[in-house]
């Protein structure tokens, strides 16, 4: 089972453009922000032998939307970012998450038999530390909790993981931590 969860979070990884779909707006003023195609979702329970799987159907939703970020379990999300005065002022969602300025991916990895973990992986390509908030939407209604991520250094990656299984993230205020390489000494 674990080299099967495995080799489908790898195989999301290497076709991340698996989530997108083209996208025509309703005209041409009104421009919708790319959608991730509909989707079924299946994570483990493990606490609950009565019901041992979450399953639910997710219609078209926005990769972003007012600067917010959503990632849901079991895909892998890029995003581009404009800057102005050294400052994160926008982001927009990257086809290619593999060339895109910042990574996102949430998995659920078993651990033990009846124990498994969800894990966020960020990829941080920028030139300067990151720090952004997080909101988790967890299983059957039980609600959206905040929480706390370590920011990432220039080029590395981070790893957070929870025990609790985990529908999606909600990702926004992201901001630059540390001076401009250009005003460090």
């Amino acid at each position: 089972m674990r080299m099967i969860v495995r080799f489908i979070v790898a195989l999301a990884a290497l076709c991340p453009s698996t989530f997108a779909t083209a996208q025509t707006p309703a005209s041409p003023s009104a421009k919708q922000p790319p959608m991730r195609a509909p989707f079924d979702m299946k994570l483990h329970l493990d606490k609950s032998p009565e019901k041992p799987e979450f399953i639910r159907h997710f219609d078209r939703t926005p990769f972003i939307e007012d600067g917010k970020v959503y990632v849901y379990a079991g895909e892998v999300v890029g995003i581009n970012v404009t800057l102005k005065d050294n400052q994160i002022v926008s982001v927009a969602h990257a086809p290619d998450s593999g060339s895109s300025d910042i990574g996102f991916s949430l998995k659920q990895e078993k651990i033990k038999e009846d124990f498994n973990i969800m894990m966020l992986v960020t990829r941080n390509g920028l030139k300067r530390t990151l720090t952004f908030d997080a909101s988790m939407t967890l299983p059957e209604g039980k609600g959206s909790f905040k929480t706390s991520i370590t920011p990432i250094d220039p080029g590395q990656s981070g790893y957070e993981s929870w025990p609790n299984p985990i529908v999606r993230f909600v990702l926004s205020n992201f901001k630059l931590t540390d001076a401009p390489a250009s005003a460090q000494k």
